[in-house]
C-alpha cells in the first residue's frame, strides 16, 4: 500500500491541476463580458508580431482594404557584456512604438472616387504620444496632418497638381471646430477634396455621419473579455467597445496575442482580417 502512495499523489496532482487547466482555459463563458483594462488590449497591439491586412465591407460590399502593423523601436545597446545576454531577435530595450496603417484604399459613395491613405503614430513606452501623421490623396489632391504633441502643434498641408498651401494649428486653437473648418474648408481645392469625402461618407448609404458632432462631443472606450464567432467554431478575444457620441457603438475584435481580428461600425460597415475570410 506505501509502495503505491507516491504514485497516487502524483496521479491526484495532475488531476487536479488539468481541472484547474480546463476551467482557466475552456470555461470561459463565464467571463464573457467582463471588463478588463484597456491598457491591457492595447499593450498586445503594439506588440503584436504580426500585421494585419484588413479589408473594409458595407453591406457586404467590399469598400477598401488597409495593412496595420505595429513595431517596437529601440535604445541601442553598447554595452557588449548586456547583449551576450539577450536573445536573438528580442526587443532589447524598447524606447517607444510606431503604429501605422499602409497601402489603404477606400472606395466612397457613388461618383465620389477612391480616397488613398496611410497613417504613422509613434508612442512611448507608457502609451503617450509623440506624433501623429495622416495622408490622404484623391486625385489631383494629396493632404496631410503632422501633430506634434511636443510642439502642442498641428500642420495641415495639401498640394493641388504644383500649388501647397500649409496651415498651422496650436493645440489651443484646435478647440474651436468651427474656426479650424472655416479655415481649412475656405480654399477652393480643399473644398473640393473635403465635400467629396464628406459626401462619400455622409450619402445615403450612411446618412448619420456628421464630422461636426465627432469633433465636440466625446467618445467612450471600454474593453472585455469575449469570443468572435467564426464559421461553426468561436475564437476567445478581446472586444473593445466605442460609444460614439449619437450612442451607437463600434466594436474593435482583438485577438490573444494583440491582432485585429475583426471591426463592426455603424450603417452595417464592417472591417475583417483577411485571414478569417479564408475561413
Amino acid at each position: 500500500m506505501i509502495r503505491h502512495l507516491p504514485f497516487a499523489i502524483v496521479t491526484i496532482f495532475f488531476v487536479v491541476m488539468n481541472y484547474k487547466l480546463y476551467q482557466k482555459d475552456f470555461k470561459q463563458t463565464d467571463t464573457i463580458g467582463t471588463p478588463i483594462p484597456l491598457e491591457m488590449v492595447w499593450n498586445r497591439m503594439l506588440r503584436s508580431p504580426d500585421e494585419s491586412f484588413l479589408y473594409m465591407f458595407q453591406d457586404k460590399r467590399r469598400r477598401g482594404s488597409l495593412r496595420w502593423s505595429a513595431e517596437a523601436v529601440e535604445y541601442d545597446i553598447e554595452d557588449e557584456r548586456e547583449k551576450e545576454y539577450l536573445a536573438e531577435g528580442m526587443v532589447r530595450n524598447p524606447a517607444n512604438y510606431i503604429v501605422e496603417i499602409r497601402s489603404g484604399h477606400l472606395l466612397l459613395g457613388q461618383g465620389h472616387g477612391t480616397v488613398n491613405f496611410d497613417m504613422s503614430a509613434n508612442f512611448s513606452t507608457n502609451n503617450q504620444w509623440h506624433t501623429f501623421e495622416l495622408g490622404l490623396h484623391q486625385k489631383p489632391i494629396r493632404l496631410q496632418f503632422v501633430a506634434n504633441s511636443t510642439n502642442e502643434t498641428l500642420r495641415v498641408s495639401w498640394l493641388n497638381d504644383d500649388h501647397r498651401t500649409e496651415h498651422n494649428f496650436t493645440f489651443d486653437e484646435l478647440k474651436d471646430p468651427s474656426m479650424v473648418a472655416t479655415r481649412l474648408i475656405g480654399p477652393l481645392p480643399l473644398a473640393q477634396f473635403a465635400g467629396g469625402l464628406l459626401a462619400g461618407f455622409g450619402s445615403g448609404d450612411n446618412p448619420h455621419f456628421n464630422a461636426m458632432q465627432l469633433m465636440k462631443s466625446g467618445i467612450k472606450v471600454e474593453a472585455f473579455d469575449d469570443r468572435l464567432k467564426i464559421g461553426h467554431t468561436s475564437l476567445r478575444c478581446y472586444r473593445v467597445s466605442v460609444t460614439l457620441p449619437d450612442q451607437r457603438v463600434a466594436n474593435i475584435y482583438v485577438s490573444r496575442i494583440g491582432e485585429i481580428l475583426r471591426i463592426t461600425l455603424p450603417d452595417k460597415i464592417e472591417i475583417r482580417n483577411a485571414r478569417l475570410l479564408l475561413l
